[in-house]
This record gives structure tokens, sequence and C-alpha cells, in this order.
């Protein structure tokens, strides 16, 4: 098998990339965990349900994995996401805030409506307020917002 055979086409692009970057860059620093070189480095968890059985864990990154299997992050040895939390960001005010401009472009495309259609008859919501009551005994979801 060559080293360009399908099964390995995934890893052949990712060392092209790299490989690529760093000379158009002219850094040889790049792309090794030794000293004097520059390293960002990247922990992910692959050990998730949601990722499933790993038989390749190069395409199991490519393929499966997301944001939410980050663990750490390490820029110019300075860690920047520990637990997959970004350490100098409040996201709890940045997903307020991003809720709120996210309200704003909402209320922007009402009044721009040719139709003239509010904001619910836009935007309506997954459940009518009828819907959202259940009776007792039935399975309710409960989204934290």
């Amino acid at each position: 098998m060559t080293k360009f055979a399908p099964q390995n086409r995934t890893l052949v692009f990712i060392k092209m990339r790299r490989l690529k970057k760093n000379k158009s860059e002219g850094r040889e620093d790049l792309g090794r965990l030794e000293p004097g070189a520059k390293a960002d480095i990247v922990i992910i968890d692959l050990t998730g349900l949601h990722v499933g059985l790993i038989d390749d864990p190069i395409k199991t990154l490519v393929y499966i994995a997301s944001q939410k299997d980050i663990e750490t992050v390490i820029i110019d040895g300075e860690v920047v996401v520990r637990g997959g939390r970004v350490l100098d960001i409040d996201e709890a005010e940045l997903a307020k805030q991003a809720n709120a401009l996210n309200q704003q472009q909402k209320m922007s495309f009402a009044k721009q409506n040719p139709l003239g259609l509010s904001i619910e008859e836009l935007f309506p919501h997954s459940f009518s307020q009828k819907e959202q009551r259940t009776p007792a005994g039935s399975c309710v979801w409960a989204l934290k917002v």
C-alpha cells in the first residue's frame, strides 16, 4: 500500500497542510515539539460516547469530533482553554450579548419585512402556549435559556 492510499488521505491531507503552511511562512520552527520551536497544542478528548468506536484517531478527529471535545489549548506556552472552557471569556456574558444581538436582528427583519409579518410570524416558536401545557405524567423537556 502506498502512503497515498485512499484510507490514508486524511492523514496525508493534514501533513501536507502543515508542511505547506510552514514553508509558505518561512517558519521551520513550526510543526515540531522541541525547545525553541513555537508550539500551539490542542488536546482533544475522543472518549465520549458520541464519538463511538475509534478505529482511526485522525479520521475520528476530522469526521466526528466537535468543539465540545476540546479539552485543553496551549498557545505559545500559555493555556487558553482548560477543561473545555476558554479561560479569559465570561461565557454567560457572551451568550447574553449574542442573544441580545439576535433579538435586535429579528426586530430588524420584522421592520424590513415587505409582508408586514410580526416577529412571532417570522420566527414562530416550536410549541404554541397551549402545546406547552402538558397533562400530568407526560414527558416534558426543560430547556435552560
